[in-house]
Protein backbone atom coordinates (compact mmCIF):
# COMPACT_ATOMS: atom_id res chain seq x y z
CA UNK A 1 0.00 0.00 0.00
CA UNK A 2 1.43 3.57 -0.89
CA UNK A 3 2.21 5.41 1.94
CA UNK A 4 0.87 8.82 0.50
CA UNK A 5 -2.50 7.04 0.42
CA UNK A 6 -3.09 5.88 4.22
CA UNK A 7 -4.82 8.38 6.13
CA UNK A 8 -3.18 9.60 9.73
CA UNK A 9 -4.52 8.44 12.80
CA UNK A 10 -5.93 11.37 14.89
CA UNK A 11 -2.92 10.56 17.62
CA UNK A 12 -0.70 11.43 14.64
CA UNK A 13 -2.09 14.19 13.60
CA UNK A 14 -1.46 15.51 16.99
CA UNK A 15 1.44 14.78 17.11
CA UNK A 16 2.44 16.75 13.58
CA UNK A 17 0.36 19.95 14.92
CA UNK A 18 2.49 20.15 18.48
CA UNK A 19 5.70 20.05 16.13
CA UNK A 20 4.48 22.72 13.65
CA UNK A 21 3.68 25.21 16.88
CA UNK A 22 7.18 24.11 18.20
CA UNK A 23 5.90 22.13 21.34
CA UNK A 24 8.56 19.50 22.10
CA UNK A 25 8.22 16.29 23.30
CA UNK A 26 9.16 14.94 26.74
CA UNK A 27 9.70 11.31 25.64
CA UNK A 28 12.88 12.37 22.94
CA UNK A 29 14.08 15.60 24.72
CA UNK A 30 17.46 15.22 26.80
CA UNK A 31 18.25 12.07 27.59
CA UNK A 32 15.34 10.02 26.13
CA UNK A 33 16.90 11.53 22.89
CA UNK A 34 18.78 8.91 20.51
CA UNK A 35 21.74 11.23 20.08
CA UNK A 36 21.88 12.12 23.45
CA UNK A 37 25.92 11.96 24.87
CA UNK A 38 25.97 13.03 28.03
CA UNK A 39 29.00 14.52 29.32
CA UNK A 40 30.73 12.87 26.01
CA UNK A 41 29.43 15.33 24.61
CA UNK A 42 32.23 17.88 22.62
CA UNK A 43 32.91 21.56 24.79
CA UNK A 44 31.34 23.43 21.64
CA UNK A 45 27.81 21.52 22.25
CA UNK A 46 28.42 22.45 26.03
CA UNK A 47 28.49 25.85 24.69
CA UNK A 48 25.61 26.24 22.31
CA UNK A 49 23.62 24.23 24.83
CA UNK A 50 24.59 27.16 26.98
CA UNK A 51 23.58 29.89 24.90
CA UNK A 52 20.35 28.33 23.69
CA UNK A 53 19.06 27.84 27.39
CA UNK A 54 20.63 31.48 28.83
CA UNK A 55 20.60 33.78 26.10
CA UNK A 56 24.19 35.88 25.40
CA UNK A 57 25.33 37.85 28.16
CA UNK A 58 24.41 41.37 28.53
CA UNK A 59 27.02 42.49 30.52
CA UNK A 60 30.95 41.21 31.74
CA UNK A 61 30.94 39.05 34.34
CA UNK A 62 34.69 40.21 35.69
CA UNK A 63 34.44 43.73 35.03
CA UNK A 64 30.72 44.60 34.92
CA UNK A 65 30.95 46.36 31.80
CA UNK A 66 27.91 46.83 29.56
CA UNK A 67 28.57 44.41 26.02
CA UNK A 68 26.81 46.80 22.92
Amino acid sequence: MDKRKCPHTEEHKEKIRLAQIGISRPQTTGKNNGFWKGEKSKYSAHHMWILSKKGKPQKCEHCGREKP
